[in-house]
C-alpha cells in the first residue's frame, strides 16, 4: 500500500501498538508513539520500526536546529550482528499540530528518500518516523548560507529537487504537477490568524505586537495575487523552507544536502528561491530575532540566480544576463508574499502552541512588519 489514504486504513485497522502495515514500503506502527522526554519510549520505538532487539545503552541525544519538530539522535549498537541496522538513526517526532497533513507529508517525504532527494527513510509510529542520520554533517548558520563556498551548492540542490522529483500516482491528488499550493495555503493561514483572538499568557502581547499588521490582510492578499505575482510563472514540486536549519553540509567533503520537506509542495520555483533569501535574515531558529542587513544584495541573488538557471539546464548552458534578470524581477514579487506566508504562520503558532519555546509572535510581528517595509519600498504609491 500507498500513499496517504493508506495510513487512513492503516489506523483504522491496527488494534495494537505491536500491529503495523507496510506503507510506502515501510513499516507504518499506528499506535507506537514516542515521547521525548522519556528515552525508554524513544528506544522502544526504534527498536519496533527496525525489528530489532530494544537496548537500554543506546545513547539518545538532542538535535538542534528545528522549532517545528523534536529531532534525537540514537545511537545503535551493533552486537546484534545485523549489518543492515544503521549505526545512528534519526527520530522526528511531529510538531505543528493541525498546520500539516502528516499522512501527505510523510508520504512525499517517502517518493523523496526512494528517489534519492532526502535521507533513507526508515518507517512511521503513531506521532513520527525514523529517518537516515547523515554521518558528519552540520546544519548552516544564516551567515554560512551566505558563504561563497556554499551558497552556490545550495544553487544546485535545489534546482535538482525543482527539476528531478516524480510525483507518485499517489500524490497527484496533493501535488498537483500543475497547481501551485501557495495561494490556498496563504488564504488558509492568513484566514486563520485573522480570527485568532487567544493567545494565552502571550494575549496581550499579541494585541500589542501583530493585532493592527493583520488587518485588512485580506486586500493585501488579493493585490499580491491579482496584481504584483504574474499566473504563469513556473512551477515544480519545491521545498518551500531552505533556511539554514533545512540544510546539511559536510565541511570537509563539501557535500550539501536539503532536509525537512515538510512544508514542501508543487509551488512557485521563484517563492522557493525568495524563501531562501528571506531567510538569510534568520529569526527562524534565533527565537524570533531578525536582521535584514544580512539579506543578499541584488549582485548575490544574482549569482545564486546565475548556478540556478545553470543547474536546471540540460546543457549546463550560462544564462544570458536578461534572463537573469527576468528571474530576479519574479523572486521580487515573491519576497512580499513570503513574509506574509511565514508572519501568518507564526501567528497560528503563537495561538496553537504559544511563545514558551519559541517566540513565534515576535518572528510573527517581524515578517509582517518587513512585509509593508518591503511594499512601501517597492511600490510607494500602493
Amino acid at each position: 500500500m500507498s500513499g496517504p489514504k493508506a495510513y487512513i486504513a492503516a489506523r483504522d485497522d491496527v488494534k495494537s501498538t505491536t500491529g503495523h502495515v507496510i506503507v510506502d514500503g515501510k513499516p507504518y506502527f499506528p499506535l507506537l508513539k514516542a515521547d521525548g522526554a522519556d528515552h525508554a519510549s524513544i528506544r522502544e520505538v526504534v527498536a519496533q520500526i527496525l525489528s530489532i532487539p530494544v537496548r537500554n545503552d543506546w545513547p539518545i541525544s538532542v538535535v538542534s536546529g528545528g522549532i517545528t519538530n523534536q529531532l534525537f539522535r540514537v545511537t545503535l549498537t551493533t552486537s546484534n550482528g545485523n549489518k543492515s541496522v544503521p549505526s545512528s538513526i534519526l527520530l522526528r517526532i511531529f510538531g505543528a499540530e493541525g498546520m500539516i497533513d502528516r499522512d501527505v507529508e510523510n508520504s512525499t517525504f517517502a517518493a523523496l528518500s526512494t528517489q534519492c532527494l532526502a535521507p533513507p527513510y526508515f518507517g512511521r509510529f503513531q506521532n513520527g518516523r525514523l529517518e537516515g542520520w547523515l554521518d558528519g554533517m552540520a546544519c548552516l548558520t544564516p551567515r554560512d548560507m551566505a558563504l561563497p563556498a556554499i551558497s552556490p551548492k545550495i544553487a544546485e540542490q535545489m534546482a535538482l529537487l525543482h527539476a528531478k522529483f516524480e510525483i507518485p500516482d499517489e500524490l497527484v491528488d496533493y501535488h498537483n504537477p500543475q497547481q501551485p499550493s501557495l495561494w490556498t495555503q496563504l488564504q488558509d493561514w492568513m484566514e486563520q490568524a485573522m480570527r485568532a483572538t487567544d493567545f494565552g499568557n502571550d494575549t496581550e502581547r499579541a494585541e500589542t505586537m501583530v493585532s493592527s499588521l493583520l488587518k485588512n490582510l485580506d486586500t493585501e492578499f488579493e493585490w499580491l495575487r491579482n496584481t504584483v505575482v504574474p499566473s504563469d510563472l513556473p512551477v515544480a514540486f519545491c521545498h518551500n523552507d531552505v533556511l539554514g536549519a533545512n540544510v546539511l553540509y559536510n565541511a570537509t567533503t563539501g557535500v550539501l544536502r536539503l532536509v525537512d520537506f515538510e512544508y514542501g509542495g508543487v509551488n512557485y520555483k521563484a517563492f522557493d528561491i525568495a524563501n531562501h533569501f528571506n531567510e538569510f535574515a534568520g529569526g527562524s531558529t534565533e527565537n524570533g530575532v531578525t536582521n535584514y542587513d544580512w539579506f543578499p544584495n541584488k549582485e548575490d541573488q544574482c549569482a545564486f540566480l546565475k548556478v540556478y538557471l545553470e543547474s536546471s539546464s540540460q546543457q549546463q548552458q550560462t544564462p544570458s544576463d536578461e534572463e537573469i534578470q527576468k528571474w530576479y524581477d519574479q523572486v521580487q514579487a515573491f519576497i512580499l508574499v513570503n513574509h506574509l506566508y511565514w508572519g501568518t504562520w507564526a501567528v497560528n503558532q503563537a495561538a496553537t502552541e504559544g511563545c514558551a519555546d519559541f517566540d513565534y509572535l515576535l518572528f510573527g510581528h517581524n515578517r509582517l512588519s518587513r512585509y509593508f517595509h518591503c511594499k512601501a519600498e517597492a511600490y510607494p504609491s500602493s
